[in-house]
């Protein structure tokens, strides 16, 4: 060998040395940035987080990222070869790059001084959608290329092939071919046609442009492409071709997000997940939250209270045109409503407000009112406590006190500006009569009230006041429901809550709802209590509930606070309790004689008609009465032992050994008086 071929033989072998060494250096550089191997093989893409009612209806999606990992084997062929064939037909035969490609085109780019042509792989497309941006760089370009080869070395190819098609982009937030084809054509990724494989396949190249439902024509013409690239590569026959270029399009279905239900249900439940595991958690890891709506009861309350706004808005716009208010259309009555299983404490439905979209504001949980007479039923309880039962008088007259805790002179009136005398202690609730209820909170002591109330689940503040026996505190209907729910439990405490488990994608429980019942009341006290509340709608403010369909045995309160500016109606049934109140966002008047039985009652009425029929529950159900429950009857103006001679008796109920053992002495047999007979003169 002459001298200078081993001259050139060096300087071959020293450029060979040099040019690996570039590589090598260009290669270290570029993967200075990059993920490890480890994180190329644990790396999780965003999921969709599933939300369920206790029924197991899927109600709620969350995600950045509308993706529903699937494996491979339940994917159909046609997806798997359309996207093969057309974006990378030696998937199976090259190591991450293929080189060929990469020749020609970097020759198409020099020619065209730019980067007008990729060459990427499967597998560098995957990289791409994993850790790197879509900008066209040369310095994205090397790092593409570094990433395919690691990730080569870390999946199989069906592996990788499974992950490519899990984690592509189809626009409109879908990514992944489950959640393409549940979007696209509500089918499974095993059911597509040809037609529909192919037009899957063409949308990654520019997902908002070649979309079906923004740019048929386009997305038309991308998919025929696609097929004819089948045809030409023997995928598909000339029968199969045919069929498939005339295949229509799929439509898209237009969603009207304002009819979307549970909207403020979802978003509490939101809260509370952002909360407790942080705000990543509902859009990223995939998880499956089973709450406590049942989606049916959650529907019909927002039905019910869609039904009825119209009505209250003609009143209001009325009653305002009358007081010469010029903004009458901008006046927005809001609603907000609980619905919630009396066993279990479940919050079956809620709504927050009229319009989420317009207003997130929740007037279930965080707003906080006046609850004015829905509150007396915390009163009589703790009345009956001390010995106060319902067949006794109570005075309904006029009451001053020199202060209140208000440094001037209270003097409460009845909502009728009027004096019932002697009336016994169910009347008075039933009736809803201001003045007796500040009597009887007189005789226990606001002090005793207040733990009463608290003690059944209320956590507000509550002032200690006489007021408080007209609803002056201020709490949300959240609080009071909870309250309630204590005593439609015969005064076991349970507590309320919207979501019943958390479940990780792998199926494991990382939260389930768990409350310890607490008895804090006596069984037969709270019996005698329900039994009174149950006379509101015998023959009380809440009697109306028979006019709106409502046929069950139920027990409840109406509530309305001064000037009219908030009405309340809760009420319950062995199984289900309800809570409404309707009023503005800002302390105005609703309108004249806007009560609780004119605006709460109705919605409630109506509501708890349907969700018993849904529910399957009996309009005869009765709560069941304890051991201990004597009855007797009375007279109902002394509550003594009644008489023949009493004009107006009633069966009353009292806890055994408490009864009245005395007979009514007011009312007796008139003895008649002698008289002697004038005779008449003729």
């Amino acid at each position: 060998m002459s001298l200078l071929s081993k001259r050139w033989i060096k300087i071959f072998f020293g450029l060979i040395l040099i040019f690996a060494v570039l590589l090598t250096g260009l290669y270290f550089y570029f993967s200075r940035d990059l993920p490890p191997l480890e994180m190329i093989y644990f790396y999780q893409p965003a999921r969709v987080t599933y939300v369920f009612d206790r029924n197991g209806n899927v109600v709620y999606e969350f995600y950045t990222e509308k993706r529903v990992p699937v494996p491979l084997d339940s994917i159909s062929p046609k997806i798997i070869k359309a996207f093969i064939t057309l974006e990378d037909k030696r998937f199976y035969k090259h190591f991450g790059i293929d080189v060929i490609r990469l020749v020609k085109a970097i020759i198409t780019d020099i020619k065209e001084r730019r980067l007008a042509q990729g060459a990427s792989t499967i597998t560098q497309q995957l990289a791409r959608n994993m850790f790197l941006t879509f900008k066209k760089s040369f310095k994205r370009k090397i790092k593409e290329m570094i990433l395919a080869l690691k990730i080569e070395r870390t999946f199989t190819k069906n592996q990788i092939l499974e992950k490519y098609l899990n984690q592509i982009y189809f626009g409109d937030g879908v990514y992944g071919i489950k959640a393409a084809c549940q979007y696209f054509f509500n089918k499974s990724p095993k059911d597509v046609t040809w037609a529909e494989a192919a037009l899957l396949a063409g949308i990654p190249r520019n997902p908002n442009y070649y979309s079906p439902f923004k740019n048929p024509k386009v997305a038309k013409k991308r998919r025929d492409f696609v097929l004819k690239v089948l045809y030409k590569n023997g995928v598909i026959n000339e029968k199969e071709f045919k069929k498939a270029i005339e295949e229509p399009l799929p439509e898209k279905k237009e969603k009207d997000e304002s009819k979307e239900v549970g909207r403020y249900y979802f978003e509490e439940v939101k809260k509370y997940i952002n909360s407790l595991y942080g705000i990543d958690f509902l859009y990223k890891e995939g998880v499956n939250i089973h709450l406590a709506m049942d989606l049916k009861l959650q529907e019909i309350a927002e039905s019910v209270i869609d039904s009825f706004l119209p009505i209250f808005d003609k009143r209001v716009k009325a009653y305002y045109k009358k007081k010469g208010y010029k903004k009458v259309d901008s006046l927005r009555l809001e609603v907000a409503l609980l619905a919630v299983d009396v066993e279990t404490g479940e919050v079956l439905a809620l709504v927050g407000g009229r319009d989420f979209l317009i207003s997130q504001f929740d007037r279930a949980i965080q707003a906080k009112r006046q609850v004015g007479s829905s509150f007396k039923p915390f009163v009589y309880l703790a009345g009956i406590h001390s010995g106060i039962f319902p067949g006794d008088p109570v005075e309904d007259l006029p009451f001053i006190v020199d202060d209140d805790g208000t440094g001037k002179p209270w003097k409460p009136s009845n909502f009728d500006n009027k004096f019932l005398g002697l009336i016994t202690v169910r009347d008075a609730l039933a009736h809803s009569r201001n003045l007796a209820t500040v009597h009887v909170l007189e005789r226990v002591g606001p002090e005793s009230v207040i733990e009463f109330a608290h003690r059944a689940g209320i956590k507000g503040y509550i002032p200690p006041v006489l007021s408080i026996a007209l609803g002056s505190p201020t709490l949300s209907l959240w609080d009071m429901v909870s309250g309630y729910l204590t005593i439609a439990n015969m005064g076991v405490r349970k507590k309320l809550h919207l979501i019943n488990e958390i479940e990780m994608g792998d199926g494991s429980v990382i939260e389930k709802f768990h409350f310890k019942p607490d008895t804090v009341f006596d069984k037969k006290e709270v019996y005698i209590l329900i039994d009174m509340m149950k006379s509101t709608f015998k023959y009380g403010t809440a009697s109306r509930a028979k006019y709106y369909g409502f046929k069950g045995i139920a027990a409840g309160k109406t509530g309305t606070t001064d000037d009219f500016t908030d009405a309340w109606f809760i009420g319950f049934t062995p199984k289900l309790l309800c809570g409404v109140w309707v009023g503005f966002d800002s302390l105005m008047t609703i309108y004249e004689k806007a009560t609780g039985a004119a605006l709460a009652l109705p919605i409630w009425s109506i509501f708890m008609k349907k969700a018993n029929k849904e529910l399957q529950i009996p309009d005869s159900l009765d709560f069941e009465e304890p051991e201990g429950i004597a009855r007797v009857n009375i007279c109902i103006e002394t509550g003594k032992l009644a008489t023949k001679y009493c004009p107006k008796k009633r069966e009353e109920i009292y806890i055994e050994g408490k009864e009245p053992k005395e007979k009514c002495t007011l009312h007796f047999k008139k003895k008649k008086l002698p008289f002697k007979r004038k005779r008449r003169k003729f």
